[in-house]
């Protein structure tokens, strides 16, 4: 048995070496949801555009309102014509002239402020009912009310590093520059393998009897890799045979899996027969049961051949151990062959004892809350592998480390988000 960051090293060296000759694609701002930067996203154009109105008003120059001094000393100004937002070209304006312009619509030439509608008095009006002059009470600073070209984002202006995962909050920029195609990282081909006589799979409708289990780890696995921007390639539930399990196998890589994740029968008993199986079928095993809880039992090995190589996770079965595997073994590794960072945890007060085995390295499940006293993370006492609830009520695992049998309230501790998936938890990493 091995120590943790001896494992998490040796899965980093992997994903290190993979991404080096991990190609990318080109693919459209539709399709880019969730992918993976592989080159930088860049400016072409400055943005806005071009100097427009940030409100419903005139356009004039500051410096012919310098004589205005209320009620007694009105400055009037002869509209000259009204453009709204998308009609280009206002041309320039003269001076002691007006220009109606609407919220967005592009700035006249030689016009350096814009009053808003609200702010001026009606002194004509023309025969449509449309405003003839205006009068202004007081002086006008130069820049009310302009939106200037290049204020947000200038052109070749570097907008997006690469390893930058798309999310939500980059199409507004993306679309207003009309950025229509990017370089991403291709998608890791996965599969996943859950074995078990007991399982009945997740996808079925049939009831589950006494003696069998649904296949929560297989759900769980599934959309949370493809929610990691992965394509599942392969899903399959093999019972307790060695055969049925190497066949498996033998479809996830004719499938073209990068990644094999798998569940189940890899620990030390009699019916734990995956590193056997692997072994007869010529995989490089890296590790074989780590001091971490939970988890222990996980094994990682290389398959396939020097053409196509497939890395395989085999987790214990058990929901929690199976979902502490994924997040501190399964995700730096992703996150290497997606060129990001590793991700760095955060230290938080704890708002509760804990306790642990001394000399494993111990994920325990927990809820970050803001408090009066800041932010705490809680950890409930159900903490056993084969629990679901309290998964589904945390949001954060908390981290400690081999040294120690637990930790007490108000001590620092690290965490990590429940899943690293770069959108809505990124405010728990550091």
């Amino acid at each position: 048995m091995i120590r943790y960051h001896e494992a998490l090293s040796q899965v980093l060296q992997l994903g290190s070496g993979s991404a080096s000759g991990w190609e990318s694609v080109s693919v459209s701002l539709a399709e880019s949801f969730g992918a993976v930067l592989a080159e930088a996203v860049t400016s072409v154009e400055s943005f806005p555009m071009f100097e427009a109105s940030m409100v419903d008003g005139f356009a004039l120059r500051a410096v012919d309102t310098k004589n205005a001094a209320g009620s007694e000393s009105i400055v009037r100004f002869p509209v000259n014509k009204n453009f709204v937002a998308g009609t280009g070209d206002c041309g320039s304006v003269e001076s002691g002239i007006a220009i109606g312009v609407a919220t967005g619509a592009m700035l006249p030439r030689d016009a350096d402020v814009v009053v808003k509608i609200e702010n001026v008095e009606v002194l004509e009006k023309n025969s449509d009912g449309t405003i003839a002059a205006i009068g202004v009470r007081s002086p006008l600073i130069s820049g009310d009310n302009i939106r200037y070209r290049g204020t947000d984002i200038r052109a070749k202006q570097v907008l997006l590093d690469p390893g930058t995962r798309i999310d939500f909050q980059h199409f507004p920029m993306l679309a207003a520059l009309g950025i229509r195609q990017m370089q991403v990282r291709r998608r890791p081909r996965v599969g996943v393998i859950c074995t078990g006589e007991e399982i009945v799979d997740w996808s079925q409708s049939e009831p589950a009897v006494p003696g069998k289990i649904r296949n929560a780890t297989g759900a769980f696995l599934a959309v949370t890799l493809q929610g990691m921007g992965c394509d599942l390639v392969h899903y399959s539930c093999v019972g307790d045979s060695d055969a049925d399990y190497r066949k498996a196998v033998e479809e996830a890589l004719i499938a073209g899996c990068d990644v094999l994740l798998s569940t189940g029968a890899v620990s030390v008993g009699p019916k734990d027969f995956v590193k056997k199986a692997v072994s007869e079928m010529g995989a490089k095993i890296f590790f074989h049961r780590v001091a971490v809880r939970p988890g222990k039992p996980i094994l990682c090995a290389q398959l396939g051949h020097e053409n196509k190589q497939c890395l395989l996770f085999a987790l214990p079965g058990n929901p929690m151990a199976t979902a502490a595997g994924f997040r501190f073994f399964v995700t730096p590794y992703l996150r290497s062959l997606f060129g990001q960072k590793q991700e760095k945890t955060m230290r938080v007060a704890l708002g509760n004892d804990v306790v642990k085995s001394e000399g494993m390295r111990t994920f325990l499940l927990g809820s970050v809350t803001q408090t009066a006293d800041g932010l705490r993370v809680f950890s409930p006492a159900e903490q056993e592998s084969f629990r679901v609830l309290p998964f589904a009520r945390s949001n954060a695992w908390i981290v400690l480390p081999e040294v120690g049998e637990g930790a007490a309230t108000g001590n620092l501790v690290e965490i990590l988000p429940l899943f690293s998936d770069g959108f809505s938890r990124e405010w728990l990493i550091s």
